[in-house]
């Protein structure tokens, strides 16, 4: 069954700019790839969803986020950097920005931000960013334990991972519940 849907997915992702990967087969496609214990297709899986997503954003339900959220926690650079990219991308849309924090994405967001890899960060800290910019979430990010991540990463050298940490922190400072206490 499963190399069934492979052979599927992989069909809709030679069509992927005709292809709705949000629902439907070519969502369940997908998601078989995220699942699957080939890391060769995890990373098919969290490039498509990156590339998705750069082109297409808009509020999708927790039968998209969870594929994304469950590939945030692998321990593959490329996987980690691609689904990162992904969430950033998907967390420009207001729903989707409380569905992530509610879903647990602030955890391996906040790990992300401790990697060593520079790219993994970047995206990482660039989707808090986007979170932050929700009321709803900013006090579920103080509390999450994103603040110190936060402020070591917004003297980074790399100046993309500096720029996202310094407007996330500027972000949560934006609420008048929170600007006292940061």
């Amino acid at each position: 069954m499963e190399w069934k849907l492979i052979r599927r997915a992989v069909g809709y992702l030679e069509n992927r700019t005709e292809t709705d990967f949000f629902s439907g087969p070519p969502l369940d496609a997908l998601s078989t790839l995220v699942y699957s214990d080939n890391i060769d297709l995890q990373r098919s899986a969290s490039l498509t969803f990156a590339e998705i997503t750069e082109r297409d954003v808009r509020e999708v339900g927790r039968d998209t986020l969870d594929p994304i959220l469950f590939l945030l926690q692998n321990n593959d650079i490329e996987v980690q950097r691609a689904a990162s990219a992904a969430l950033g991308n998907l967390a420009v849309n207001n729903e989707n920005k409380v569905k992530i924090v509610e879903l647990g994405g602030l955890i391996p967001l906040i790990k992300q931000m401790n990697s060593q890899n520079v790219e993994v960060q970047c995206n990482a800290v660039g989707c808090i960013t986007n979170l932050a910019t929700h009321e709803d979430n900013k006090a579920k990010i103080a509390k999450s334990g994103a603040l110190g991540p936060l402020t070591r990463l917004a003297k980074s050298k790399d100046m993309r991972v500096q720029r996202n940490a310094t407007g996330a922190l500027l972000n949560m400072t934006h609420s008048g519940k929170l600007s006292t206490a940061l």
